[in-house]
């Protein structure tokens, strides 16, 4: 046997050829944040929030429709009315590409909407506007709360606990919606106010030295209305997250919007496409399901002779007050999903702004009752803690391999 037939002693036997796992969409996906705003659908459809939905917009038509017992149309319905054309007109410049009238048509709502509906109601306004604006941001804040604890913290709240966690919070969730609208209103009327003082005939040559002052608070009052246009839906979300107040909330939505104007288009987009879809099937059915309901039942018995009799109009209240509901139950779908949506946004803007997790959101009272809560129900806390104890166990998975 010659050296070269001997066997080797420090050959080693072959091992196993690792093939690389197979790249899947979660993989490609996990580190990006727009996929997670498509979960905005599925936590808008929690009974929990449908509830509050319900709840706001059954309170918000009760009181908006007091205006109708002294005659005259619905106060919420012409407000909706002249908020819903402002809307259309914008998006229909968009669409159109039309730069110029899509200015026009942000500028329309933020001035010449709250101007419409002050001189179409100028009583209703004040008298059911305010508890309007208060309903309506306590239910939201809810809502937004309730979905901020599931999509970041992974803990489920009940109905009652989040609309009690957005009462005790009622004016920070009020002025951080009222907050922008004021301020663009005090600069204009100190705007207007400088500009009276160039029709005045013994200081009108003080008003005109002092004219670029006016031009000053009409750009404050512009912007302040274009980030209120485009980042307002991020002001309640704000307070729901954060526990701030309505000024921090109005620097975060400014902040956000100058920093990523893009990145908020693209988010943008995704939440409208998806509410768009969303929503559209809703309405649809909320409208086919009477409609056929109505096209299947007989005409009334003697409808024709008794036209103006009691006995029939009584019946056919009592069905038309059972055709408006699935109009209401969609109603409050389309509230709940732009709550939801809106916080979705806030977390994800945030993170992309101020790099903060979006699985960071701060919690009433003591963490560890939380985390204490979290362990007990098997449930995650923060997104980040999960993310560092799977890089643990990779880690010591490849620690034992190479072992």
């Amino acid at each position: 046997m010659t050296e070269t037939d001997r066997p080797d002693s420090r050959r080693t036997e072959p091992t196993a050829i690792l093939r690389p796992a197979p790249v899947t969409l979660a993989d490609l996906t996990s580190d990006l944040l727009w996929p997670r705003l498509l979960r905005a659908g599925k936590l808008a459809f929690k009974a929990d929030r449908l509830a509050i939905a319900l709840l706001t917009v059954l309170l918000i038509g009760v009181i908006g429709s007091l205006n109708t017992f002294f005659g005259g149309r619905s106060f919420i319905g012409g407000v909706l009315l002249i908020k819903f054309e402002a809307i259309g007109e914008l998006l229909l410049s968009l669409v159109m590409l039309d730069i110029p009238r899509a200015g026009d048509a942000v500028l329309g709502l933020g001035v010449g909407v709250p101007r419409q509906i002050a001189s179409e109601f100028p009583v209703s306004v004040w008298l059911l506007g305010v508890p309007i604006v208060v309903v309506w941001a306590i239910g939201l804040g809810a809502i937004c709360r309730s979905a901020a604890c599931e999509f970041s913290a992974g803990v489920f709240r009940p109905w009652p606990e989040t609309l009690a966690f957005s009462i005790r919070r009622g004016v920070m969730m009020v002025s951080a919606l009222v907050l922008p609208p004021v301020l663009a209103g005090l600069s204009l009327l100190v705007a207007w106010a400088v500009g009276l003082l160039t029709a005045l005939p013994v200081i009108e040559y003080l008003g005109a030295v002092v004219y670029p002052v006016s031009l000053l608070f009409v750009f404050a009052a512009v912007l302040t209305l274009l980030l209120y246009v485009f980042g307002g839906h991020m002001l309640v979300p704000s307070v729901a997250c954060e526990g701030t107040d309505g000024i921090d909330a109005l620097q975060r939505g400014g902040h956000y919007v100058l920093h990523r104007p893009l990145r908020l288009a693209l988010y943008l987009g995704v939440l409208g496409l998806v509410g768009a879809v969303l929503l559209g099937i809703v309405f649809w059915l909320a409208w086919a399901v009477p409609a056929l309901a109505d096209a299947l039942r007989p005409d009334p018995a003697g409808a024709k002779l008794f036209d103006d009799s009691a006995l029939l109009r009584g019946p056919e209240a009592i069905i038309a007050f059972w055709s408006k509901i699935p109009g209401v139950l969609a109603a409050a779908v389309a509230v709940s999903y732009y709550a939801c949506a809106s916080t979705l946004l806030y977390l994800a803007m945030r993170q992309q702004c101020d790099g903060q997790h979006y699985s960071e959101i701060w919690f009433e009272g003591v963490s560890d009752t939380v985390l204490a809560e979290a362990e007990r129900s098997g449930e995650r806390l923060s997104g980040r803690q999960q993310d560092g104890d799977e890089q643990g166990e990779q880690e010591q998975e490849e620690d034992r391999r190479s072992s």
